[in-house]
């Protein structure tokens, strides 16, 4: 089956396009920005992953196309995040592939721009307190949050605003980690409404008639085993176009002078650990 075909059998989302499909029953989509991972009201059906019903107890996809069809979600990004996601045909793969995510054996590959120029490489390890992640416990009890990443330096902006494209190659799954990460480091990722720089990110949005979060799920890369082999699963999406507007020569960028100091605002205090590695 091609993948167009595959994507007539599904209700997908705006934009919403087939990657790959592997025959044990894993499919890969590339969710663009703006799209839900999963809907959280009957409203949200046409702006999520797929214009179907959803159960969030089961994190299943069902009845789609007036079919007996079922997805299971086998993970899931920020609906301002664009990139490859997983979905599942069956609970079995489903179980194989969430298992994966969680023991952080999964291969992860973001593209993110970022304010400022990193170095060339560098490994981030942070300790947060549970009380200031999103979604955190209030009561300031429970072990540190630990954050581990690799960040890549790919290339400086052609326009001369202190813009970097970086690839983040997270080992710990965390709720908003890379855009924590960088921030902390005073790297915002470009776009970031919550920890990046609000003046620089409304200037830029102006001058594009564009607003998004520069955060990209490029690559996603899984092991298993299916009817007695292993299986070597991988995926990529390409940088977005969105990324070059602000990379490549662009007039309308060139002739802005858009400079900031990166804000620090809503970074959570960070306890640095200890040891060789820790930047």
């Amino acid at each position: 089956m091609s993948f167009e075909e595959w994507e007539k059998r599904y209700p997908l989302g705006p934009k919403v396009r087939v990657l790959a499909v592997h025959p044990a029953g894993l499919i890969a989509l590339e969710k663009p920005v703006g799209i839900l991972s999963h809907p959280n009201g009957k409203d949200d059906k046409h702006r999520s992953l797929l214009a179907a019903h959803y159960d969030l107890k089961t994190e299943r996809y069902h009845d789609l196309n007036d079919s007996d069809d079922e997805l299971y979600l086998c993970h899931r990004l920020d609906s301002a995040t664009s990139g490859v996601i997983l979905l599942a045909q069956n609970p079995e793969m489903a179980h194989t592939v969430r298992e994966l995510f969680s023991s952080h054996r999964m291969e992860k590959h973001y593209y993110a721009v970022v304010q400022g120029h990193p170095r060339a490489q560098d490994n981030w390890i942070d300790l947060f307190p549970p009380s200031s992640m999103p979604y955190g416990s209030k009561g300031g009890g429970g072990r540190p949050v630990q954050m581990r990443c690799r960040m890549q330096f790919i290339k400086q902006d052609a326009n001369r605003l202190g813009l970097s494209l970086i690839r983040l190659i997270p080992t710990t799954g965390r709720t908003h980690q890379l855009r924590i990460q960088s921030s902390k480091r005073g790297f915002p990722i470009l776009g970031d409404r919550t920890y990046g720089d609000f003046r620089f990110n409304r200037n830029l949005a102006r001058a594009l008639n564009f607003d998004r979060l520069y955060l990209h799920s490029a690559v996603l890369g899984l092991d298993f085993m299916h009817e007695g082999k292993l299986e070597k699963f991988r995926v990529e999406s390409p940088v977005p176009g969105s990324f070059k507007l602000v990379l490549d020569n662009n007039p309308a960028l060139a002739r802005l002078n858009l400079s900031s100091r990166p804000s620090r605002q809503g970074v959570p205090h960070v306890h640095r650990p200890h040891g060789p590695g820790h930047r």
